[in-house]
């Protein structure tokens, strides 16, 4: 912690949590391979594909690997400083929130078009079949269990989880040496860095940047979860069996209707803007 009281990371100490973060999650998700594999007789190449084709097995591997390393560098930034203090877990207006959570539902659309904007100009960016695939199978909702499992996984551990590493500790501890857009930025590129996909990676750098915002915005990273759960909402609302618009499940080459995008880039901005007249009378 310096002189002033804040806590600080360097950018190498952030990149090295992330890092720790993603071995930890690897590290669990092959050890959860070799128990399953121990107790069906299944080789650790089948028990790894099982594993992480539910939603929980990478869920609860991120829960507890960024859980970790997010209060280890709570303890590094902050020192004994409690950590809802530390990770700016400030509670906020009901209606903050709410209009958090439609922002971030609401852009949800227009950044998928930009993600397929980027795949047709640089080819190399897009997404496979098999990743869509993949990715369909991951979240489909088709029996009582996964009814809990996918929304849970999906929506409060993925968003709860990177919202408090990346809103939570890295944003207000890079700021104070890079100043506030530099550790908006910082975090920012970092989220984008974390979800290894190209095209996803730029995505997310710019839902970083709107994240980042509202966590400065608001004095809160709690905002930044429900703008963080209502982006992953979507595709879960919105299911191929009730809505047909296969850019929303990745299909390589599939756009977002201009309009639609156009609607929801209007709401997602009206949204945001009352929440800054909201956050600006406090």
């Amino acid at each position: 912690m310096n002189a002033d009281g804040r806590g600080r990371l360097s950018v190498a100490q952030a990149v090295s949590l992330m890092v720790a973060a993603f071995v930890l999650m690897s590290a669990m998700l092959h050890f959860g391979a070799a128990l399953r594999g121990a107790v069906h007789g299944l080789d650790h190449a089948e028990g790894l594909r099982r594993v992480t084709g539910e939603p929980l097995g990478p869920a609860l591997a991120e829960l507890v690997a960024v859980g970790l390393v997010t209060w280890a560098g709570a303890r590094l930034a902050h020192g004994s400083l409690p950590l809802r203090e530390a990770l700016t877990a400030r509670a906020v207006p009901v209606d903050v929130a709410l209009l958090a959570l439609l922002a971030g539902m609401a852009m949800h659309l227009p950044l998928v078009e930009l993600s397929v904007q980027l795949s047709t100009l640089f080819p190399g960016l897009g997404r496979d079949a098999e990743a869509a695939r993949h990715v369909a199978a991951l979240t489909r909702i088709d029996s009582p269990w996964r009814a809990f499992s996918v929304p849970f996984s999906v929506i409060a551990v993925a968003a709860g989880a990177e919202e408090t590493l990346f809103r939570g500790l890295f944003l207000p501890a890079l700021r104070p040496r890079f100043g506030t857009i530099g550790a908006v930025v910082l975090s920012a590129a970092l989220f984008g860095a974390f979800h290894l996909d190209p095209a996803v990676a730029l995505v997310a750098s710019v839902a970083g940047l709107i994240l980042g915002a509202l966590a400065v915005r608001t004095r809160s990273m709690l905002p930044g979860i429900a703008f963080h759960g209502g982006f992953n909402a979507v595709p879960l609302l919105l299911p191929p069996t009730l809505v047909s618009l296969p850019a929303l499940t990745g299909t390589p080459g599939a756009h977002v209707p201009g309009r639609l995008v156009a609607t929801t880039l209007a709401l997602a901005a009206l949204s945001l803007w009352r929440l800054a007249l909201r956050t600006g009378t406090r």
